[in-house]
């Protein structure tokens, strides 16, 4: 079995490296330049051979030192944490959270439209309860006090005419 820690350690050591390398030749700076600049710059020797070691493609790759991968950092103004962080698979990680916490929201969201759905079709029911039984009974009811009211004051007028 192999060692896992081991592993990501080569793989994060190898990612800076290719950092390394690609913002070198982006700088159009050689091996020997590099090597130059760290040891003047930074104060830490590096020989241009441990810089092409470094920068191979194999199992056969040079481990860097804590102080040159800072120093390098420095010198290249490339960032360090490569060398901590697998940035592809904390992407990965960071898109499958959003897409379970997507899917969690859609189910939630299906949740929400179906109670809106049930609460529509409530208030059609209590709309149509209103327009069979409720308001033609306040009608009615509105109707009947009406003829009360009428029938009131024509039996007051008629009892005020006597006296």
């Amino acid at each position: 079995m192999e060692n896992q820690t081991g592993a990501d350690v080569f793989e994060m050591e190898a990612r800076f490296a290719q950092m390394c390398r690609k913002r070198r030749e982006e700088l159009g700076w050689s091996q020997r330049e590099l090597a130059r600049r760290l040891t003047e710059d930074e104060g830490v020797s590096m020989h241009q051979s441990s810089i092409a070691k470094m920068e191979r493609d194999d199992d056969e790759r040079r481990p860097i030192r804590l102080a040159e991968a800072i120093a390098l950092s420095l010198t290249l103004q490339v960032p360090v944490w490569p060398l901590f962080i697998d940035v592809e698979k904390s992407r990965q990680k960071v898109l499958e959270d959003l897409s379970d916490r997507r899917q969690e929201h859609v189910k939630t969201m299906a949740l929400f439209e179906a109670h809106i759905a049930d609460l529509d079709a409530e208030m059609t029911r209590l709309a149509m309860f209103d327009n069979l039984l409720i308001s033609p009974a306040v009608d009615a009811v509105t109707r009947a006090a009406a003829r009360l009211l009428q029938d009131e004051d024509g039996t007051r007028g008629e009892h005020q005419e006597e006296t």
